[in-house]
């Protein structure tokens, strides 16, 4: 018996539009910085065989609000709220969004390095990364979760 199967290749023209919008305010007064920015982006992937590859249309949102102070010149505390929303569609599970309260401090530790410690809290896990955590699924890990971090920046 020869069984014969041609060759199951086909072409799908494919159209992916992704538009951004940002707004940020910065204001800084004697020794207190305030920040916020908003930001919006809309994706849509289409293809002219729905069959094979469905339409998906989605829209990401993320906002933060930021305080710091200069106690030194070279000492600078501060907190920082921040959400992500993946898709707008979808905002009640884990998930589907991502809620942030950090406490930063900066050291200028000389003209051009910097030394910053971090200490986040979140509530959600639509920004983690099921690879990274044993392929557990965003719904399956810890809702909510702690992040320390150090960071230096050395610039010329």
């Amino acid at each position: 018996w020869d069984l014969y199967f041609p060759s199951l290749t086909k072409t799908i023209a494919t159209t992916l539009k992704v538009t951004m919008g940002v707004g940020s305010l910065e204001y800084t007064t004697h020794d207190f910085q305030f920040a916020t920015e908003y930001a919006r982006w809309w994706g849509a992937l289409d293809s002219n065989d729905q069959a094979i590859l469905v339409p998906v249309h989605v829209t990401h949102e993320r906002y933060y609000g930021m305080i710091n102070f200069r106690v030194k010149e070279w000492l600078h505390p501060g907190i920082l709220y921040s959400v992500t929303y993946p898709n707008t569609q979808f905002r009640s599970d884990a998930k589907d969004f991502s809620k942030d309260w950090a406490a930063f401090c900066r050291w200028d530790l000389t003209t051009n390095w910097i030394f910053k410690l971090e200490w986040h809290y979140i509530d959600g896990t639509a920004t983690l990364n099921s690879s990274i955590n044993d392929g557990k699924a965003l719904n399956n890990m810890d809702q909510h979760w702690q992040m320390f971090l150090a960071k230096t920046t050395i610039y010329f």
